[in-house]
């Protein structure tokens, strides 16, 4: 039989008639605290989204103060009264005062304002690149770029120069790698510039291309302990072997010197030519420096002159160098013969560079020039039998004629 008892007004609690009076007290907590236990179910979840299950279901976490507590008895009333404790408003105040982990590091997306500002400093980069800028200008052109145009733009010497290395130039080599898994044929021409006590060898590369015609790029600039033909060589068949280009190589371009033909008959062994037709399987053509071949043409040529116009350009420009005084009384000679002035060149040890833009201007001013020596008083020797001979400017067209 079923007996009843009241716990309290309005409330019984049925049990068996064969409880003994020792566990009517447990049976009664138990089936009262089924009926009473709350769990954690989905209104809740969406009305407190900070608050979490546990493996318990009448236990719960809240993630803001990373407190756990029971809501078995009072459910959302237990919720509630935990989000007034000094525990969880402690924590809810310093999380306001302190930043989030997340807010120190970059997003991996971005919007549109965040890619025109990534293009618009790639192309400061480029240009500073394009245009032979120190990286050490960048600093000062960041910051007028930043109060002229940006605020948020930030493109210094360390970013501008980590854009140019690890962005701009993978990607030109990539395109390059592209162009030449299309070509069956390359040259390639080398040399050595000094940079200080540092010798940098550029290796630039020449193909023909379908569709733009003839191309010339940069494959590769290194940096190596000498100038022998065996340190050469080997930096060339390094660089094609890691682009893959061994078979496709035909010409090697280089200056004329022995090491790298083997002098003017191109004979011998140690020299970079005889060494990559040794170790490729193609024949490989050598092509000399051709400006250098012209300019020792025209050198030799000029030799035999009657007129030094050699020593005439560097007596000319030494004449005008640093003084102010002479060249404003030939400005006046050029306005009197309505001549427009043109600043004389002077002259390098690099004659097939310097010589004919220096005769150029020379020929553009010549009767002001004339003009003026002979009606110096103490006017140079060789320059005065030169500008009064009247076959002087023919001997001057010839050679810029022939250096053209």
């Amino acid at each position: 039989p079923l007996m009843a008892f009241s716990s309290s007004p309005g409330t019984s609690v049925l049990c068996s008639g064969r409880s003994t009076a020792a566990e009517l007290p447990t049976q009664i907590f138990n089936i009262m605290s089924k009926k009473r236990r709350c769990k954690f179910n989905d209104d809740l979840r969406s009305e407190f989204p900070f608050i979490k299950e546990t493996k318990i279901d009448y236990m719960v976490k809240c993630e803001k103060c990373n407190g756990e507590f029971s809501i078995s008895h009072g459910g959302k009333n237990d919720i509630s009264k935990h989000l007034k404790t000094q525990k969880h408003k402690r924590y809810l105040n310093t999380a306001a005062s302190s930043s989030k982990i997340q807010e120190f590091f970059r997003k991996t997306t971005y919007g549109d304002e965040e890619k025109k500002l990534a293009l618009a400093e790639g192309l400061m980069s480029f240009h500073a690149v394009n245009h032979n800028h120190s990286f050490r200008s960048m600093d000062c052109t960041s910051q007028v770029v930043k109060k002229l145009f940006n605020e948020k733009f930030a493109c210094g010497r360390t970013k501008s120069e980590a854009i140019v290395c690890n962005v701009l130039s993978p990607y030109a080599f990539s395109e390059l790698n592209k162009n030449l898994e299309k070509i069956n044929f390359i040259s390639i021409y080398s040399d050595a510039s000094n940079h200080k006590d540092i010798k940098l060898f550029p290796t630039i590369i020449r193909f023909f291309d379908l569709e733009t015609g003839i191309k010339i790029r940069i494959l590769d600039f290194v940096s190596l302990p000498g100038e022998t033909s065996e340190i050469i060589f080997s930096s060339i068949i390094n660089i094609l072997e890691k682009n893959n280009l061994k078979h496709k190589l035909i010409a090697y371009c280089a200056d004329n010197t022995n090491t790298n033909f083997g002098g003017k008959a191109r004979s011998g062994t140690n020299n970079i030519l005889y060494k990559l037709n040794k170790n490729l399987s193609q024949k490989i053509i050598g092509v000399g420096c051709a400006a250098h071949i012209i300019h020792n043409a025209i050198q030799t040529a000029a030799d035999l002159l009657p007129v030094d116009v050699e020593n005439i350009v560097i007596k000319i420009y030494s004449y005008f160098y640093i003084y102010t005084v002479r060249i404003e009384m030939l400005k006046e000679f050029c306005e009197t013969a309505e001549v427009e002035y043109q600043k004389l060149l002077g002259y390098s040890k690099t004659r097939w560079i310097a010589l004919l833009p220096a005769v150029e201007r020379i020929l553009k001013i010549y009767d002001p020039l004339k003009s003026y020596f002979l009606s110096q008083d103490k006017c140079p020797r060789i320059l005065e039998e030169f500008f009064e001979k009247e076959s002087s400017k023919i001997w001057l067209e010839f050679v810029h004629n022939q250096a053209a």
